[in-house]
């Protein structure tokens, strides 16, 4: 069973963006939405960081506004779709 352990742990919220959640069915964002808000509430009661990127800003929007809103910080710039995982076992 994995664990998670409060000092290496961070929520990443990439590419919640205006432009693409307007192209996936309302239902989708609707619940994509109303599940990365939920996971944003739960890490600040946490007091766990938060970080979120966004995928070349000038083309695809800002990071929805109701999500941004309860982020503290600026995001990461993406200039290249790119998404590294890196797993301990």
């Amino acid at each position: 069973m994995y664990t998670l352990d409060k000092d290496n742990t961070a929520l990443l919220i990439i590419d919640i963006q205006e432009r693409l959640l307007k192209v996936m069915p309302q239902v989708v964002y609707e619940n994509v939405k109303k599940n990365v808000i939920t996971l944003i509430e739960g890490f600040k009661l946490l007091n766990l960081p938060i970080l979120y990127t966004q995928q070349y800003t000038k083309g695809l929007g800002d990071t929805d506004k109701d999500i941004k809103e309860l982020i503290e910080g600026e995001h990461i710039e993406k200039n290249k779709l790119l998404l590294l995982w890196r797993r301990k076992l």
